[in-house]
This record gives C-alpha cells, sequence and structure tokens, in this order.
C-alpha cells in the first residue's frame, strides 16, 4: 500500500512511545495522532497486516493514557486513543479475543475460527450480549453490529471547527485551542 508505515517508522514510533525523554514520547503521540486523522486508511492497514505492531502501539498510547507523570501527555495519548478507536471502528477492541483452541485473533461475530475452524459457539467470551439478538457486543458500541438494536443512548458531541477535536456541546471556548465555538 503506497504509504504505507515502513519497518523503520514503526520502530521509531514504538521507541518514541517508550522513550524517557517526556519531549519525544509527547511529540510521538501528537504525530501519531495526526497520522490517524489525516491517513486512517494506512493505520487501519497497518492493524491488520501488523497486529503486533499495532498491538504495541496501543498499548503503549494506553500506558501513557493512564500512567505518564506528565499531564499534557496524558491529554494527548488520551486523544490519540480515542482517535484510534474512532478510527478502527468495531474493529478496535480493547480486549483481543483469542481462539481457544488456536490462539488466532478472532473478531466479535465471527462463527468460526478461520484458521483452525472452532466453532466459536463453544466458547464463551467476556463481552456482553445484545438483548434483541443475543449476539456478542462491546460496550463502547452505541447500536449492535449484528441486529442494529440500540444499545444505549448516544451523547451528542460535536468538533472544534479549528482543531477538530471533540468538545463538549455545552461549551463557549475549545479548551485545546483557545477558539471560539459560540458566540456569547
Amino acid at each position: 500500500m503506497q504509504g504505507a508505515i515502513t519497518d523503520e517508522e514503526k520502530r521509531t514510533i514504538l521507541a518514541g512511545l517508550r522513550s524517557s525523554v517526556p519531549a519525544t514520547r509527547f511529540l510521538t503521540v501528537k504525530k501519531f495522532a495526526e497520522r490517524i486523522k489525516s491517513k486512517p486508511d494506512i493505520i487501519k492497514y497497518l492493524a491488520s497486516s501488523d497486529v503486533h505492531t499495532m498491538e504495541d502501539i496501543t498499548n503503549l498510547i494506553r500506558f501513557l493514557m493512564e500512567n505518564d507523570t506528565d499531564e499534557v501527555i496524558r491529554r494527548e495519548a488520551s486523544i490519540a486513543f480515542e482517535t484510534l478507536k474512532g478510527v478502527m471502528g468495531p474493529k478496535f477492541t480493547e480486549e483481543i479475543i483469542k481462539c481457544q483452541r488456536c490462539n488466532s485473533l478472532l473478531d466479535v461475530g465471527w462463527k468460526h475460527c478461520p484458521v483452525c475452524n472452532l466453532e466459536l459457539t463453544e466458547m464463551e467470551f467476556a463481552l456482553k450480549r445484545c438483548a434483541g439478538c443475543n449476539g456478542y457486543i462491546i460496550e463502547s458500541w452505541n447500536f449492535c453490529a449484528n441486529c442494529g438494536n440500540k444499545l444505549r443512548e448516544v451523547k451528542e458531541t460535536s468538533t472544534c471547527p479549528n482543531c477538530k477535536r471533540e468538545v463538549e456541546p455545552t461549551w463557549m471556548v475549545c479548551p485545546f485551542c483557545g477558539s471560539q465555538i459560540k458566540k456569547y
């Protein structure tokens, strides 16, 4: 795929996220978040072609979001994590589901393992089930991917016209870039 992330870029991203220098961690998270927004197809391709690297990147961003000592890095990691979840959609699962027989990665809704053909109804996932169709769902979903059943009320959100980050509909000014969202 043209513009795909090279092996050298993957190593640079991983090294930057693991760096002991706060500025390096910050810039790496910020640049990766920008890449997610500007080239979502490349991120989706990375997730499907190099599952382990994508898993490492996701886990490092989650770790920075929850544990970094610098509040700015935690905030940027949180933005990157939410952006990544938005781009990946239902393919993004915080808990990785693996086949009990062959340990292959599985996706919610599959009926058989694509590697060993284990019928997945024999497996019990640590996921909730839809009240409408009894299919597996992920807690962050608003609608069931299997039947379209509404799972919860959709939270009204909007984006800043300047930096395009998600903001609360009641905010007058964007806390990220300072742009006016609504007139006083």
